[in-house]
C-alpha cells in the first residue's frame, strides 16, 4: 500500500532553520506597537536601530521590518510565546492604539492568532514538547516556577534577564529550605 504525504498537516520536522522573516511595513511606530508592545517581542538593540528598519528578536529568530509599502504574506507565521495569558492582556491593551488598521486577534484552543496592522497573521503557541528543545526548556522553567508559586516573574523576559536570574535563585533557595 502506498502512503501519500499529507501536505495540509503541520509538519515541524521539515524546518531546518528559519532565522528570519522579512516583511516590509509602511509605519515603524505601528510595527513597534504590534510586535513589541502587543506580541511582547524585543527590538534588536544593536542591529538596524534606525527609524526606517527594525529587527525584532523572537528567540534565535527575527522579524526584519524595513519601511516600504506593506507586504502581506500568504498563510501565517508561527511563534512560541512563554505566557498565553500575558499575550492576551498585551494584545487587548494595544487594540485602541491600532484602531483603523487590520489589527485583530482571535483565541483558539491551541493558539492565539494575531493579525498585524497590515494583515500578516502570526500564530502564537504556548511552549510545548512538539516545538522542540528550545521551547521544551522554556516550558520546564515555567513549570518549575509554577511549583514554587512564581510563574509570572520566572518566565524569562528578553527585556529583563536580570529579574529572571534573581527569580531562579529564589526558586533554588526555596527548594533547599
Amino acid at each position: 500500500m502506498e502512503r501519500r504525504f499529507n501536505r495540509t498537516a503541520e509538519d515541524l520536522g521539515n524546518i531546518v532553520a528559519l532565522e528570519h522573516v522579512n516583511v516590509t511595513v509602511p509605519d515603524q511606530q505601528q510595527a513597534t506597537i504590534f510586535y513589541i508592545a502587543g506580541l511582547g517581542l524585543t527590538r534588536d538593540p544593536f542591529l538596524m536601530t534606525g527609524p526606517t528598519n527594525m529587527w525584532v528578536n523572537v528567540g534565535r529568530s527575527q522579524f526584519h521590518l524595513p519601511t516600504s509599502p506593506a507586504q502581506v504574506l500568504r498563510g501565517h507565521t508561527g511563534i512560541v510565546v512563554p505566557n498565553r495569558e500575558a499575550l492576551l492582556r498585551r494584545l487587548e491593551r494595544t487594540r485602541k492604539r491600532l484602531e483603523g488598521t487590520r489589527f485583530d486577534f482571535t483565541e483558539h484552543e491551541e493558539f492565539v492568532e494575531a493579525t498585524c496592522p497590515w494583515g500578516n497573521r502570526i500564530r502564537c503557541n504556548a511552549p510545548d514538547e512538539r516545538f522542540g528543545r528550545i521551547a521544551r526548556n522554556r516550558l520546564r522553567r515555567i513549570r518549575r516556577a509554577e511549583r514554587y508559586g512564581r510563574r509570572d516573574r520566572a518566565v524569562l523576559s528578553q527585556r529583563d534577564g536580570r529579574q529572571g536570574r534573581r527569580v531562579r535563585r529564589r526558586c533554588r533557595q526555596k527548594r533547599k529550605g
